[in-house]
This record gives structure tokens, sequence and C-alpha cells, in this order.
């Protein structure tokens, strides 16, 4: 295999999420450090912590066209949250606001302030490489000044929960304290995170049943077909050629992704993963087989770098229970004459066995489920 190939295969395993979750957080995300925001606004009295009135526990249905980035997205029934409209956003310095209905998903609206992603993964996916100008999955912050609603920062100013997980051990109350840490720099002081910045889970996608599934091909993996649910789209990567394609769900977030090739120069000869340790959560069978085994689809815990993260991966029927990622993190020779890279979800972070059991018994690990069963290869 050659190095170009070799370096080509290494970025978009990076881009599926497949390398360490610190390589992604330096590649994705500008730290409160290194970034350098425009000073915010001076707000008035009206949205300073002192002055703000107890949240109100009712919510609204969001206003404008406006789109979720999660099922649970809590909407405060005030007059602030109910005029929020990135058309009348404004910013401090007075440059145009680059934020839609259509890119950018909000997470919550509360105590006067509004929180939104930068730009949606499905947005982010169908960008080319060149077109990747900077950060685009941050949250952002505006604030209500009484009469108006104010962008806080021209920068991502923080990391929603599910991201925030990846790149911290931390859990509970010490995971509180560190996302109250990247919104206080902003002037974001609110009395519920979890209103204005969303749940604290691994995960936010649909639990709700599909209405259908079709079997579809997938654009960038030729010869493959998979069932797909009526609210999932499928986008061909535009990062590198051959990349994985990308599955989001109906909130437009990364789901799942497929990474199929039937050229024996495209499968890396090594594990570049070599001191990373797996131990499987839970598998449920498939009749999919590689290399004359079954496979079962697993939740797997990987230990890496003093880090720990989860994947849902395509692991033989035969593999351990626990042991060198190397092991197991091997691409699968599938169909005729191709090879499956054995990752269909890319880095997640549970913090007990009661949220895996709960993840297990939900809707969204059933369609997983089905899905990755569904493969066919020709």
């Amino acid at each position: 295999m050659t190095e170009r190939s070799t370096q080509s295969r290494r970025a978009r395993y990076a881009l599926a999420g497949a390398v360490a979750s610190s390589l992604l957080a330096a590649s994705f995300f500008p730290s409160a450090a290194t970034a350098t925001p425009t000073a915010a606004p001076t707000l008035s009295p009206a949205v300073t912590a002192a002055a703000k009135p107890a949240p109100q526990e009712n919510t609204i249905p969001l206003p404008d066209g406006l789109k979720p980035a999660h099922e649970s997205v809590f909407w405060e029934n005030s007059e602030a949250c109910a005029s929020f409209s990135f058309d009348t956003l404004e910013r401090f310095d007075e440059e145009p606001v680059e934020y839609t209905n259509a890119s950018s998903p909000v997470l919550g609206c509360s105590e006067d302030f509004v929180a939104f992603y930068n730009k949606s993964d499905e947005y982010y996916i169908q960008l080319s490489q060149d077109e990747i100008d900077g950060s685009y999955e941050g949250a952002m912050f505006a604030a209500w000044d009484g009469s108006r609603w104010i962008l806080l920062s021209d920068y991502d100013g923080a990391w929603s929960y599910p991201q925030l997980r990846v790149f911290s051990n931390a859990s509970g109350a010490a995971l509180q304290e560190e996302m109250s840490s990247q919104l206080q720099p902003q002037g974001v002081w609110v009395s519920n995170i979890e209103h204005l910045v969303g749940p604290d889970a691994a995960i936010w996608t649909s639990n709700v049943p599909a209405e259908s599934w079709e079997r579809q091909k997938l654009p960038g993996q030729p010869g493959v077909t998979a069932e797909i649910r009526d609210d999932w789209k499928i986008y061909e990567n535009r990062w590198f050629d051959d990349s994985p394609d990308m599955i989001t769900d109906r909130f437009g977030n990364f789901h799942l992704s497929l990474d199929y090739t039937t050229t024996t120069d495209e499968v890396p000869g090594e594990c570049y993963l070599a001191d990373s340790t797996y131990r499987i959560k839970k598998a449920s069978s498939t009749e999919m087989t590689a290399n004359g085994q079954k496979l079962n689809v697993a939740i797997v815990e990987l230990a890496e770098l003093g880090q720990i993260s989860y994947r849902i991966m395509l692991v033989p029927e035969s593999a351990s229970k626990s042991g060198l990622l190397c092991d197991i993190d091997q691409w699968l020779s599938v169909g005729s004459n191709g090879y499956l890279n054995p990752m269909i979800k890319g880095n997640f972070r549970f913090v007990s066995q009661k949220e895996i059991n709960a993840f297990t018994k939900s809707v969204a690990w059933k369609d997983i489920v089905r899905f990755a069963g569904s493969l066919q290869f020709s």
C-alpha cells in the first residue's frame, strides 16, 4: 500500500470517529484557551444573573420554523423565547448573521438565553474538504437584552453534553461543573443548565419508532444495500475520496457510518491503536458472516490514552469479551470480494451501567441492530 493511500485511510478513520477522541477534539473544536473571541456586548441589567426571574417550568413549541437538535428541547414560555428568530438575531459588530433554521438546530431557550449549534452535522457532512474552514459543531449562545436577541460570540463557545462526555472522564456533578465552566466565560448563567444546552446523555437521537423502513443503496459504497428508516438520510462523505457514508437521524445528528471497499490496497495493514483495550458491554446477533463466522452488533467500551469511550461495532460471534482492541478492530472480509470497517457508530460515552441498560432497551438500539443485520454486499 502506498504512503499516500495509507495517509488517506488514516484521515478517513479520524473523520469517521475511529481514532483517539483527543485527536478529534483538536481537529474539530477550538479550545477557549486558543480561540480569540470578539468581546461580548455589555448587556442590560435585565439579562444579568441577579436580575433574572426564576425560569418557568412550562415549555412552548419552537417558534419561527426552528429545528430541534434533540427530542427534548426546552423552550421557555416567555416573551423573549417566543420572539427568537435567526432572521432578527443581531451581532454586536453589526456584521451579518450566518445562521438559519436549516443549518443551525437549537438546543434550548431559558432565562433570556438561547443555545444552538453553529452548524448541524447534516450541514457539515455536505461540505467538501476545501470548504471546511474552521469548527462548525460547537454550541453558540445569544442573549435577550430586553428588546432584541444579540449573539454573544463569533466562535464555537461550548460542546454539547454528548460531545463533552467524549472529551472528559467526568460524570454527574463534576461534568455539570465542566459544562458551567464553558458557559460562564461567555456571560451565560442559568439555574438549570440542561434547559439551555440539552440533556446530559450519551447520544441524542430519535427514540420514536419508524413509520416505515426501505432497502436502499448506499451511494458511496458500491454494491452495498441496507434497510433505512424513513427519517434517516444517507450522505456520501465528501471530505476524502472513498470516505465512509454517513447516516443522519431525523435531527440531522451523525448516527451511523459505513465504510466498505473492494480494493485490498485501501485496507490498512496495521492497527493504529495498539495499546487500547476493549470490553464488550452488550451484543446482539445478526445473520451476517465474515471469515466464516457470524457477526454480532456490539456496544464496545474502549480504554485509550486514559479516556473511556464507546463504539458500536460488528464483532465476530467468537470474540473474547475483553482484550486488546487490535484483536477485533480489523477489516472484515464480507461478500464475495469486499472489506468492511467494523465500526458503525463512532465515539460516545456512557457514564454508568444503568445508562447502557436503558439504551439497549431503546428504539435507537433496536434500529441500529436492524440496520446492521440488514446489510447486503454484492
